[in-house]
């Protein structure tokens, strides 16, 4: 019996009929080995996350100020290699994920797909990148394995999602390939999550310790704060690098989207699931980020307050017989000193300019109304009015060196403001009337608050007649 000949098409149509019988049970194994290959990978580092902390607990009970005080001189070295870590990671992943299913003609003129040689060369793949940070919060190593792992799958997947557009098969191919890469993108989201939570979970632990430490007996208080302090500038280190890492995590699985995955889904559907899905995964990492930058700013603010409170009444209000130095006192030099240490982690852990401005423009708002507040706790004479000036000019000189403009402008009208205990009591009115003409307090302060601080001056009682009634209060 003589073979016969089939048209190309009619053949391949035969091909992929023998396999609609088995289609279903072929895409659940594939989506199940796949889905236990995650689990286990996920499994493994959990394991070893749990592990490392028991371990970095015991460490950390030993470290000393010294240590610290050296961090924070490494804290631009660290951004540094953070940064080209990231660009040999992308470069790496770039490199690994155009080696797909080449489409080669052959000599007959039909045109097939096959593995590109230098795919050959690229098991075994483990460990491809390796971790830049000692006890990383998120593995990229795993991250990327998994994505190699969903490309293998899908490539497999991929073959019977060329079969003829009428073919129920293909239709089954396509789906199995969104669900794959849809388990790609929760087994990602199952990485990074766990690991927001744990940094966050810390940083409220650390909310509750510097409150506690609020209420501590002053002669165990400098080294209960210091321990406080310690902790606080390595749980934000952690929680910057993550956010370093989990961006990459992003980075990896949008450029493997972009070269891979478009193929077999359009970007531009915001009904297809797969889309749907990787906004969530943006969504839920914005969020996490979101909750953690709340409780970085509440602890900073907490301990600023703390320091703040340890102001003493005779600073604003000195004997007559104390000889005014006009440097800034004990309590303003630390609260600057605590807030220089806090951001410059910031600064040179975050690449992202807009972030920064975000987070210090917050820091700043809330900052200048702690001092508002702190203002109105003394009965301020005019010598402790030029030591007010004093202690106003350091915390204006932090602001204009990390704040933007708009929230300078907070600053620069509490400094103006402070002029009001040093003027006789017939130049305040004038004083305010001219500060009001210039817009001074738009937006800033109200005019409630702008009468109380004028009410703290020592002499108000006396004096109030001269301005109650006259401004534009």
């Amino acid at each position: 019996m003589e073979p016969v000949s089939l048209p190309r098409g009619l053949g391949r149509r035969c091909v992929f009929s023998a396999f609609e019988d088995v289609i279903d049970e072929y895409v659940q194994l594939e989506r199940r080995v796949i889905e236990r290959a995650y689990e286990g990978e996920l499994s493994q580092w959990t394991l070893k996350v749990r592990n490392d902390s028991m371990r970095d607990t015991a460490l950390e009970s030993n470290a000393s100020h010294k240590d610290e005080s050296l961090r924070l001189v490494n804290f631009r070295l660290r951004q540094q290699q953070m940064e080209e870590y990231k660009d040999r990671v992308l470069l790496l992943v770039q490199d690994k994920l155009q080696i797909s299913m080449d489409t080669e003609t052959a000599g007959d003129g039909t045109r097939r797909r096959r593995r590109s040689s230098a795919s050959q060369k690229e098991m075994p793949r483990r460990t491809v990148v390796g971790d830049v940070l000692g006890h990383a919060p998120v593995s990229i190593d795993l991250c990327l394995n998994m994505v190699l792992t969903n490309r293998d799958t899908i490539d497999r997947l991929a073959v019977f999602a060329s079969a003829p557009q009428d073919m129920r098969l293909r239709d089954q191919a396509q789906d199995a390939i969104e669900s794959v890469f849809c388990v790609l993108l929760r087994g990602i989201g199952n990485h990074v999550r766990p690991a927001y939570a744990r940094v966050v979970a810390e940083l409220k632990d650390l909310e509750h310790s510097v409150m506690a430490t609020m209420q501590t007996d002053q002669s165990a208080l400098a080294q209960l704060e210091q321990q406080t302090r310690s902790s606080f500038i390595r749980a934000e280190l952690r929680f910057f690098e993550l956010i370093h890492l989990c961006d990459l995590c992003v980075q990896i699985l949008e450029i493997y989207f972009k070269s891979f995955m478009t193929a077999f889904i359009d970007e531009h559907d915001f009904l297809n699931t797969c889309n749907q899905e990787r906004k969530a995964l943006e969504r839920a990492v914005d969020d996490s980020v979101a909750v953690g930058m709340d409780c970085v700013i509440e602890i900073i603010m907490r301990q600023t307050q703390h320091i703040v409170d340890t102001q003493m009444s005779a600073d604003y209000s000195p004997d007559s017989n104390v000889s005014l130095t006009l440097t800034p006192t004990v309590a303003c030099t630390r609260a600057v000193q605590f807030l220089g240490e806090s951001t410059v982690i910031l600064q040179s852990m975050t690449g992202h300019r807009q972030m920064r401005t975000v987070f210090l423009g917050e820091i700043g708002v809330r900052l200048f109304y702690v001092l508002l507040e702190h203002i109105k706790r003394f009965r301020i004479t005019e010598p402790g009015g030029f030591q007010l000036i004093a202690d106003l000019n350091l915390y204006y000189d932090w602001a204009a060196e990390h704040v933007d403009p708009e929230t300078l402008r907070y600053f620069t009208a509490l400094k103006d403001l402070a002029n009001c205990f040093i003027l006789a009591p017939r130049d305040l009115r004038g004083f305010l009337q001219d500060q009001y003409s210039r817009r001074t307090f738009d937006g800033v302060m109200r005019s409630e608050e702008v009468y109380d601080v004028v009410a703290c001056r020592s002499d108000y009682r006396n004096i109030r007649t001269q301005v109650e009634g006259h401004c534009d209060f």
